[in-house]
């Protein structure tokens, strides 16, 4: 089930397991969109990300201030969810410029291979942003906690062909910036990126 309990967000976490529920609570967002609940869940694992060094103050101050509600609604809804003038939150859209393409399938087995049934708790593809994202934090999670000596090489090819699927997103940040210049959304999504590849650097 993609979901993610409040609990789990406490503070004090090793480096891992914030950047574990990091990407975590960031599928949540972009697939359901900004609620109370991910809201705060998010400024927990901000908080979480600074403590344990995964983003610098200045970054965490700035992300901070940008965690209103409302504006993050409003923006989701203008950037996301206006049709034809939206920005698609799918890599096949991206690279292709159809839906539900070849980045698609890979997905869907990277996703069968973590544990995690596409399409539980949504409709969407599963080359959706936020199933890329939940796939890396459940991949993280399973690292950390199943016998690394049987899972090591697995696990970390895995990972690797996860953070693959977000290439596509500097263009998507980089759209988002040319719409709203210093927007949360482009600010996170840069964020991810740089944490998705340090966590590959560093398993290398």
């Amino acid at each position: 089930m993609v979901s993610i309990k409040q609990s789990e967000v406490e503070l004090n976490h090793s480096s891992e397991q914030c950047s574990e529920l990091f990407f975590k609570t960031l599928g949540l967002l972009f697939l359901n969109g900004p609620s109370e609940e991910n809201v705060q869940l998010l400024t927990l694992g901000l908080e979480n990300c600074r403590q344990c060094g995964l983003i610098s103050q200045a970054e965490y101050e700035e992300l901070s201030e940008q965690l209103d509600l409302q504006a993050l609604g409003r923006d989701y809804g203008s950037l996301f969810c206006l049709g034809g003038s939206s920005l698609s939150l799918y890599e096949s859209v991206w690279l292709t410029g159809l839906a539900m393409q070849e980045p698609r399938d890979e997905l869907r087995k990277i996703l069968r291979a973590c544990g995690l049934k596409p399409n539980t708790d949504s409709n969407e593809p599963e080359d959706h942003l936020g199933f890329i994202y939940y796939c890396i934090g459940m991949l993280l999670e399973r690292r950390r906690t199943e016998d690394r000596d049987l899972k090591e090489s697995e696990d970390i090819g895995l990972l690797r062909e996860a953070v693959s699927h977000l290439e596509w997103t500097r263009l998507l940040a980089d759209a988002i910036s040319d719409r709203h210049a210093g927007n949360f959304y482009s600010n996170i999504v840069s964020v991810a990126n740089r944490l998705a590849n340090e966590t590959i650097n560093k398993n290398d």
